[in-house]
């Protein structure tokens, strides 16, 4: 696939990333330069979405909404910051998505998942969202780790979601620290 640009200085860069996202073919990768975005971005293609660096390339979702919503199997989001909204990341009906390497705060919720299968959350800092730090819900076979997630009213919250893997994270000022409700079985929670 090719690249396209949001932000910087090249002559045919994108001002919004979801001018990016509908343009861009599956495949490609989008790379946003640093800065702060007001936007809602739904991704509806396999594309990569990289930021320039988690702590300055800033996507804020204003309050309502969600900052990223991904309905698109083989999504890649890293190295940006996702925050002031409803759910900074929301995967829904999708797999093989991987939300790696960025920091998500300030939202009700930090990363929801909804019908999704085999994807990776890792390597995150999920801080100071209101409700839920991570979200399963119907979600299977999927991995969460190496995230810290603090502050929240429950740090992991698996909802009917059976044979996920998590190890690695660090879970801290949560009201509960990981909660296993309704029908989530055979899902291994280590170190």
């Amino acid at each position: 696939g090719q690249t396209l640009y949001v932000g910087g200085n090249g002559p045919n860069n994108y001002s919004t990333i979801q001018d990016a996202v509908d343009n861009a073919s599956t495949g490609d990768t989008i790379f946003v330069y640093e800065g702060t975005y007001s936007e809602h971005v739904l991704i509806t293609k396999q594309v990569s979405l990289i930021g320039e660096s988690r702590e300055q390339t800033i996507i804020d979702g204003g309050g309502p909404g969600n900052v990223i919503r991904i309905q698109a199997n083989g999504v890649t989001v890293t190295q940006f910051s996702l925050q002031n909204a409803g759910i900074g990341a929301y995967i829904v009906n999708s797999s093989n998505v991987s939300i790696t390497q960025n920091i998500i705060t300030d939202n009700w919720e930090g990363v929801g998942l909804l019908d999704a299968s085999y994807c990776l959350i890792s390597g995150n800092l999920i801080v100071h969202n209101w409700f839920e730090g991570i979200n399963p819900v119907q979600t299977s076979f999927s991995t969460i780790s190496d995230n810290s997630i603090v502050d929240h009213l429950q740090g992991i919250y698996l909802l009917q979601s059976t044979g996920n893997t998590i190890f690695g994270n660090v879970l801290r000022s949560n009201s509960r620290g990981i909660e296993v409700k309704e029908s989530s079985n055979n899902n291994e929670i280590f170190h």
